[in-house]
């Protein structure tokens, strides 16, 4: 099972659950079922990921949607991490894969070896460095 179909099924119930919830309130619901599933990386790492991109995902929502319903952006950039992308079902945008790949060149010490060539093999592919 793709570590997106498990993500993506903590947000569905999120959102029966804390549909009305405050935004901040969300996040913070978000947040932690995305560390959840990215518990195998490193912690400072997985944090920075989840913020760098809970922002992007706030700066390009329309003003009235709730974030439950925007935070599945982050499930493709889980699968991403799991070494589970699929660029046909996992589309990351354009203008992330420089982040991803400051990031990851970031932890690239923390971080296996599979897992820094995955990335950046991704990240050279997609034209970021």
């Amino acid at each position: 099972m793709f570590v997106s179909e498990r993500f993506l099924g903590r947000l569905a119930r999120l959102r029966k659950s804390h549909h009305d919830a405050p935004t901040d309130e969300q996040v913070e619901l978000v947040r932690e079922a995305f560390v959840a599933m990215l518990s195998e990386l490193p912690a400072e790492m997985v944090t920075e990921v989840f913020e760098a991109f809970t922002d992007r995902i706030r700066q390009r929502a329309q003003p009235d949607a709730r974030f439950l319903d925007e935070a599945r952006y982050l499930s493709d950039i889980a699968d991403l991490f799991a070494l589970q992308y699929d660029e046909e079902h996992d589309p990351v945008h354009e203008d992330d894969w420089p982040l991803i790949g400051e990031i990851v060149n970031d932890y690239a010490l923390d971080l296996d070896m599979p897992t820094v060539n995955y990335v950046m093999r991704l990240v050279v592919d997609h034209h970021a460095l």
